[in-house]
């Protein structure tokens, strides 16, 4: 698969715009439009914020397949489904409740940026 179609699969696997990406690389959305468009290709810089981005390797980014990009599929698909139960779980607590949740995660991240 090229560049150019790899960029377009995982904006789209991740429901972003041109514009989204256009703005996170601090380039023009007409930029971007022309990496995905087979135009232009993105410098090193942006190919690696780019594979940050998406927690990828460069590898991945500039030569894989399609088995690769169903692994990454099914992991968006099981990560959504976490987040929809969570989001509908928390749905039904109180406020007060959830102010409780947020600080509990909080303390599990600075939990594992300590182990680190």
């Amino acid at each position: 698969m090229k560049l150019s179609e790899t960029l377009r699969s995982l904006r789209s696997l991740h429901q972003l715009t041109q514009q989204d990406l256009a703005s996170y690389l601090k380039i023009s959305r007409a930029t971007y439009a022309n990496y995905e468009q087979n135009r232009r290709d993105p410098d090193y810089y942006l190919l690696i914020k780019l594979a940050n981005f998406y927690h990828i390797s460069l590898d991945y980014l500039l030569d894989h397949n399609q088995e690769q990009m169903n692994v990454i599929e099914k992991e968006l698909d099981f990560k959504s489904s976490i987040h929809r139960d969570l989001y509908n779980t928390l749905n039904q607590f109180e406020e007060s409740d959830i102010k409780l949740v947020k600080q509990y995660v909080y303390l599990l991240c600075e939990k594992q940026q300590s182990k680190k």
